[in-house]
């Protein structure tokens, strides 16, 4: 659907919705691990976006490319993408946007082992997602938290969170979170 829509777009000639198009094509690939097409579709929607001064869909093509780019294990250009959607983010106000970009960027700093500032990004993606209630989202958070905190030897701070998250995807079916949170806590007490 999202490939019809885009090339809807391109026969219509709309950029506005071409733009969006392709920004929804890209956050379709993240999940099913095409990185590269990710960044090919994100990298189109970026520079689109760009030049028509939408700065939504711009924030959100760069927060996709800093996914893929932490994904494929490109920490630094991760980071670098990251931190230009969060400052985007932050100035439109785009709460949820911005706690997902937190979040890829606390992961990308955890890997290049930078565990103050991944946590703190962490920290602050978890506020968020609390504060708008975005309940389906807060366990992952919670999850990249601890494994950051236990990375640094903050054992105890990994147990507290991965218990926490436990606790809200058990509240709310989310299986997969509970599955993870279980293989952390293990590796916790380990």
């Amino acid at each position: 659907m999202a490939r019809l829509a885009v090339e809807q777009a391109r026969g219509y000639r709309d950029e506005r919705r071409l733009i969006e198009s392709l920004t929804r094509l890209a956050a379709v690939h993240v999940p099913r691990a095409e990185y590269d097409q990710t960044l090919s579709v994100a990298e189109e929607a970026r520079e689109r976006s760009e030049r028509a001064n939408d700065s939504h869909n711009w924030s959100i093509s760069l927060s996709l490319i800093g996914a893929a780019y932490m994904h494929r294990g490109e920490y630094r250009r991760a980071s670098e993408s990251l931190q230009s959607a969060i400052t985007m983010q932050r100035s439109l106000g785009d709460q949820k946007g911005l706690a997902s970009s937190l979040n890829f960027s606390g992961l990308a700093l955890h890997r290049m082992a930078k565990f103050s500032l991944a946590i703190a990004q962490h920290e602050e993606s978890l506020k968020i997602k609390r504060t708008i209630q975005d309940v389906s989202a807060i366990p992952g958070s919670l999850n990249a938290l601890g494994d950051v905190l236990r990375d640094s030897g903050q054992v105890a701070r990994a147990l507290e969170a991965h218990s926490q998250s436990l606790e809200i995807s058990r509240q709310h079916g989310n299986r997969a979170a509970e599955c993870d949170n279980l293989r952390d806590l293990a590796v916790d007490y380990v």
